[in-house]
């Protein structure tokens, strides 16, 4: 026998979104820590000590979409805009937590901690996640929560696709542009 599932009351869902927030802040300042201390304590190459910059900002992007969306999700929790809100915060937090503790894994003096690989390989896709939440869905579902008009779910469904195969090209290295390169080689082996 199946039962019908509860719907979550209007009280967790508030919490939640509050505790995506509080989630967002603790990854932000764990990678800020983490990426100090790889710049305080390494050799940096150029273009990485170049960007650090660019990396102080995300912590500020992310915190400020997380509240944004906390707000949201407390006055209107039924409202899609607020749970992408808080998902781009979460996800800008963990883009920025991977980039801060690759940094400290790679750079920082320090005993070898395994699996440096694995957060390279983190580092190479994770921020596709957050930029289509922010540049495509966020767009796509303002003001309201919802598309202009039915009709443009496809689209969704499209994006979502594309997400999907950048994730997989970024993961595998099979991309666009080196696809035709490694059938060439592939063809002469």
């Amino acid at each position: 026998m199946t039962t019908a599932a509860r719907p979550v009351s209007a009280r967790v869902r508030v919490w939640l979104g509050w505790a995506l927030a509080v989630a967002t802040i603790a990854l932000c300042g764990a990678a800020t820590n983490f990426g100090d201390a790889a710049a305080a304590h390494a050799h940096l190459p150029p273009q990485l000590r170049a960007a650090q910059h660019y990396f102080r900002l995300t912590p500020i992007f992310a915190i400020s979409f997380a509240i944004v969306g906390a707000l949201i999700v407390w006055r209107r929790p039924r409202n899609r805009i607020g749970w992408v809100c808080c998902g781009i915060g979460v996800l800008w937090g963990a883009e920025e937590f991977v980039l801060g503790f690759y940094s400290y894994v790679i750079y920082a003096r320090h005993p070898a901690i395994p699996d440096a690989h694995l957060w390279g390989w983190l580092a190479g896709w994770v921020w596709i996640l957050p930029v289509t939440l922010t540049f495509f869905f966020l767009p796509f579902l303002f003001p309201d929560g919802e598309p202009v008009s039915p009709r443009w779910w496809p689209l969704a469904w499209v994006a979502l696709g594309g997400m999907a195969i950048s994730i997989a090209g970024a993961t595998t290295g099979v991309t666009a542009l080196t696809l035709p390169g490694q059938l060439i080689q592939l063809s002469r082996n």
